[in-house]
């Protein structure tokens, strides 16, 4: 038996979505259970747990000062546990991301994200994106007037 309606799932999308938006890196893990997953269809072996989050937020944080996250078409199918929303998130790369340096370049990127959400927490959290597309962004020079946004 679902422990969460339909709409409740969606408002919890959306309180996540905001709190993405903040990027406090307590209130974020705060909306994951302590064993949650977070993957990438892209790479399905490489999933993070909270550590690795943190450490990702921070850096997305860091790299990104004015890091803009929108949920779009949020569906939730409560007799799954799971809900579904699309995304594009945009920010300026100022600083260093891992070992690529900042461009300054406006950069955006979109996909599909997918909750499963047990008792108030999300437990798997799994996200279909382009992230090739997103790098190339990153690695465009300031001045290269043929890169663009990815929408």
């Amino acid at each position: 038996m679902p422990d969460m309606t339909e709409l409740q799932m969606i408002e919890f999308v959306k309180k996540y979505v905001d709190v993405l938006c903040v990027q406090n890196a307590a209130a974020i893990l705060n909306t994951h259970a302590e064993n949650s997953v977070i993957t990438s269809a892209q790479e399905p072996g490489s999933a993070m747990g909270r550590g690795d989050l943190l450490k990702y937020i921070e850096a997305r944080q860091w790299a990104f000062p004015d890091f803009h996250f929108q949920a779009t078409n949020i569906k939730a199918f409560p007799e799954k546990q799971i809900a579904s929303f699309e995304w594009k998130v945009t920010g300026t790369f100022k600083n260093a991301l891992k070992d690529i340096p900042p461009n300054g370049r406006r950069v955006s990127h979109s996909g599909t994200t997918e909750l499963h959400i047990v008792n108030g927490k999300i437990v798997r959290e799994t996200s279909f994106q382009d992230k090739g597309a997103f790098i190339a962004q990153l690695l465009k020079p300031a001045g290269d007037s043929a890169a663009g946004h990815i929408a």
